[in-house]
């Protein structure tokens, strides 16, 4: 999710001073309203285009079902780190 993030945070500080740079000698000479206009319109074919892009949106949980490879494993004090099996049940009685 923060890459996706990122990757929309980036395309929006890339945009936003282009889009303010073009939009106002456009709005000098074709009108505010024409570009407000236009502005709108592409806003909305942009995101038609993006959502008919199957992969956004038939988003999958695959990974949710499986454990995380990443990270640590948690292993309670006195267990063996390996196999998670309690000092007791490895050797037959108390640590």
């Amino acid at each position: 999710m923060a890459r996706a993030g990122s990757v929309v945070m980036l395309g929006a500080l890339v945009a936003a001073p282009i889009g303010m740079g073009v939009s106002g000698p456009l709005a000098a000479a074709w009108g505010g309203g024409t570009v407000l206009a236009l502005s709108a319109g592409l806003g909305v074919v942009l995101t038609v285009a993006t959502l008919l892009v199957p992969a956004v949106w038939r988003i999958r949980d695959d990974l949710q079902s499986e454990p995380s490879p990443v990270g640590p494993r948690y292993v309670s004090p006195g267990s063996d780190a390996r196999t998670g099996e309690t000092r007791e049940s490895v050797t037959g009685g108390p640590a």
